[in-house]
């Protein structure tokens, strides 16, 4: 099971295609065992701008995009 808990609030810009992340958590947990995979996530990816999210293996690159 996985929980996402959002501490902030989404941030409109008005900028249509633009993408804010504030202090996003999520945090898998299973029977006896927790996971956080990410903890206090701020981000923005402004419109028209390319992007690359970098990280070693295990750092939750995937989860932040999922």
């Amino acid at each position: 099971m996985a929980t996402i808990n959002t501490t902030g609030r989404p941030q409109h810009t008005g900028n249509g295609g633009e993408v804010v992340l504030d202090k996003v958590t999520k945090i898998y947990e299973g029977e006896g065992t927790r996971q956080v995979a990410l903890e206090d996530c701020t981000l923005r990816i402004e419109k028209g701008k390319l992007t690359v999210l970098m990280g070693p293996s295990g750092c939750g690159k995937t989860v932040l995009i999922i």
